[in-house]
C-alpha cells in the first residue's frame, strides 16, 4: 500500500471498508429502484383503472416526485446522448463538486486541527 500523504493524520478508508461500502450501496440502489418502480407503477395503473382520481394521480405524481425526485437530473435519458454527457448534465445540475481535501482544508482554516477534534 503505498505511503500515507497525510502522515497518518487522516483517517482513510481501507480497500476492504471501500468494498464494504460498495456492496451495502449496490443493495441499497437495488431495493431503491424496487420500491421506485413499485410506487409508479401502482399510481399508474391505479389511474388507468379508473381507481383514482385525475386530481389523485396528480397529487400522487407530485408525492413521487417529492420522494424520489428526477432519476437522472437536469436530463431525460429519451434525449440522445452519450453516457458521459448523461453524467455531466447531472454533474451541472447538482452544482460543483468539493473534494474531501479541500473540504477538511476548509475545516481546518475555520476550526482548526480536525484530529484534535475527533480525541476529544
Amino acid at each position: 500500500m503505498p505511503d500515507d500523504p497525510s502522515g497518518g493524520q487522516d483517517d482513510y478508508p481501507t480497500p476492504s471498508e471501500l468494498r464494504s461500502w460498495a456492496q451495502r450501496e449496490t443493495a441499497n440502489v437495488g431495493k431503491a429502484s424496487e420500491l421506485r418502480l413499485r410506487d409508479l407503477n401502482e399510481f399508474v395503473s391505479a389511474y388507468e383503472k379508473g381507481e383514482i382520481t385525475p386530481d389523485q394521480a396528480e397529487d400522487r405524481q407530485a408525492r413521487y416526485l417529492h420522494r424520489w425526485d428526477e432519476a437522472l437530473p437536469g436530463i431525460d435519458s429519451t434525449e440522445k446522448m452519450t453516457d458521459e454527457q448523461i453524467l455531466a448534465s447531472i454533474d451541472a445540475t447538482r452544482g460543483p463538486y468539493l473534494s474531501t481535501s479541500t473540504i477538511r482544508e476548509r475545516y481546518r482554516k475555520q476550526f482548526g486541527s480536525d484530529t484534535q477534534r475527533r480525541t476529544r
